[in-house]
């Protein structure tokens, strides 16, 4: 982590904290832009790749957006491209 600002005390310095609400910050940003309509396709990769490395999964459930997505993608079981 980089070094403390010389003006912060060292006693209330919390890199613990700063990562927490850093990453909190990332996932409102991205979230809000998402759900506005004002993402770009950076911003879903970006969103994407937050999910994963964060280990975020779920499971597409019929009826659920995901599901309707995975329906809808040009591509088979085995992941070869239809027509």
């Amino acid at each position: 982590m980089a070094d403390q600002p010389c003006d912060q005390d060292v006693g209330t310095y919390d890199p613990l904290k700063v990562a927490q609400q850093l990453h909190q910050a990332v996932a409102d940003e991205l979230l809000e832009r998402i759900q506005g309509g004002d993402a770009k396709p950076a911003d879903i990769a970006a969103a994407v790749k937050f999910l994963r490395d964060n280990n975020i999964d779920c499971q597409a459930v019929r009826g659920t957006p995901i599901f309707e997505l995975a329906e809808n993608l040009p591509f088979d079981e085995e992941g070869r491209e239809t027509g």
